[in-house]
């Protein structure tokens, strides 16, 4: 019965044997995977218990690695084992992430022996990193690189205080603000706090550049380590120095609060921002308003769409459907071309009446609402919430009710009537500009139509204002009503463009 016993055991041994080793799978140790597991996380004690004869400056030798390497993360892969008797060999990869300077990874070797209590690791100096030597001390080195500027189009740097509210700022990181921005960071670096600089610190901070050394009694540094880092790259905006220039003095006058953006019709390009004050909200890309009868613009396509002839005749009384007119305006039977030019919004409200279901939502969505774009900061689109009734409908056709948009929309809005095609707008060029969506295709009639109402709209309505000597300016004016005043305060809307 003995004698059967013994070869039962030594069967199993023999086909665990051949499992672990003849198998496909890497020959392994849980010695070592269980010690490199420990080192991972931190547990010397349970490291110590793994070594054979764990000298007294094991824990310090280890804990002056993490502190002089600003160790904030570390792995360490086993490879396969190379067994010989009592003696094993295994290879392994260590994955340190140094703070400030990024990931380091070296390859080394855990040395084991075996004995009466099993495998325990057979520790020096090196299998700390195979170039360590008693006596010797971890050390590095780091040199922050050069922050790249933000450059208008044609690759200058933005003069200090341009359009501040998108440029953005920068500051020194706090040590929350360096642990969120990744390993590269450390506390005490210039990154961006805000607008741009925020958004695009890593293409504008580049990357450190440091040493990993190993120092021993003579205090020459070895190199066992280079990170090369790289100096920071400008940034490209879409923005026009001369034409930012001249929004920045036309809004400095402005009584109050004011917003001005200019597009670029054929490619959506932002060429300025202006915002007065210039501090506080960035009411001209995250601003969200009714947009008034600019929206009369969205209007018209959806009546023109469905057949509604500019020189159709239509009423402009002074109240329709609970709706009224600017000062109890009224102007009789006009052409509906007229009713545009002179912003009459009952002849809008009695025209939307007779709109399909859905139209004047698809009418909206054609020129970018409801459609959520990226122009390298955080801003505010064109909202056309789905009319519940009928009066939220006729509301939202003279851009009240729940309609909202930015002024940055809005300059999206008059550009589409500009180029025949709406396109989101973008603040970035180049490469790290943000994907954008397809531009979309307006109907090439109703927008000649359109064109010409909005000319008239200077030339012979509300937009006289904007009527330039020897240009060729179009546009649509508006206003919205808000708040709980009584009369209520109003926001006074321009949109347009000029003929080049």
């Amino acid at each position: 019965m003995i004698g059967l016993a013994v070869v039962t055991v030594l069967v199993l041994g023999f086909l665990a044997f051949r499992s672990s080793f003849a198998s496909d799978e890497p020959a392994r140790l849980d010695e070592a995977d269980a010690y490199l597991a420990a080192w991972g996380e931190g547990d010397f004690a349970t490291m110590a218990a793994g070594v054979a004869q764990p000298p007294p400056e094991f824990t310090a030798l280890h804990q002056q690695m993490l502190a002089s390497l600003q160790v904030r993360e570390a792995a360490y892969e086993a490879g396969e084992a190379e067994v010989d008797g009592d003696r094993a060999t295994v290879p392994f990869t260590a994955e340190l992430t140094l703070g400030g300077l990024g990931v380091w990874r070296y390859e080394s070797a855990l040395n084991l022996v075996r004995g009466d209590d099993g495998w325990k690791v057979d520790w020096t100096p090196a299998t700390l990193h195979p170039d360590l030597q008693q006596g010797e001390r971890f050390a590095r080195t780091r040199t922050a690189p050069s922050r790249a500027a933000i450059v208008d189009r044609n690759g200058l740097p933005l003069a200090d205080g341009t359009a501040p509210l998108i440029v953005g700022t920068t500051g020194p990181a706090t040590p929350e603000q360096a642990a969120a921005l990744g390993p590269l960071v450390e506390a005490g670096d210039t990154v961006g706090t805000q607008g741009l600089q925020a958004r695009y610190n890593d293409v504008l901070s580049g990357e450190p550049s440091g040493q990993v050394q190993i120092i021993g009694a003579s205090g020459v540094p070895e190199v066992v380590h280079v990170f090369p880092g790289a100096d920071g790259e400008p940034l490209t905006t879409t923005i026009d120095p001369v034409v930012q220039a001249a929004a920045e003095n036309a809004i400095a006058v402005a009584s109050g609060p004011a917003a001005f953006v200019a597009i670029e019709s054929d490619t959506g390009e932002v060429l300025a921002v202006g915002n007065s004050p210039s501090d506080g909200l960035n009411r001209p890309i995250s601003g969200a308003y009714p947009p008034g009868s600019t929206f009369k613009v969205v209007t018209s396509n959806a009546l023109l769409g469905v057949g509604v002839d500019p020189d159709v005749n239509v009423t402009c009384p002074a109240t329709a459907n609970g709706f009224g007119n600017y000062a109890g305006e009224s102007f009789g039977t006009i052409p509906f071309r007229e009713a545009f030019y002179r912003s009459c919004n009952t002849s809008f409200i009695i025209q939307t009446g007779l709109l399909p279901e859905g139209a004047l939502e698809a009418s909206a969505e054609q020129f970018g609402f409801n459609t959520p774009y990226d122009i390298g900061i955080d801003s505010v689109g064109g909202s056309f919430p789905s009319p519940e009734s009928q009066a939220e409908l006729l509301a939202a056709s003279i851009g009240q009710g729940k309609v909202t948009a930015s002024p940055l929309h809005m300059a999206s809005v008059a550009a589409a009537i500009d180029d025949g095609h709406w396109r989101a707008p973008t603040l970035i060029h180049g490469d790290q500009a943000p994907e954008r969506p397809a531009p979309v295709d307006l109907d090439p009639d109703v927008v000649a139509d359109i064109d010409t109402m909005m000319h008239e709209v200077v030339t012979e309505g509300t937009g006289y204002n904007a009527e330039v000597a020897g240009r060729d300016v179009a546009g649509k004016t508006g206003t919205a009503e808000f708040g709980a005043e009584d009369p209520p305060e109003t926001h006074a809307w321009f949109v347009g463009y000029r003929d080049d």
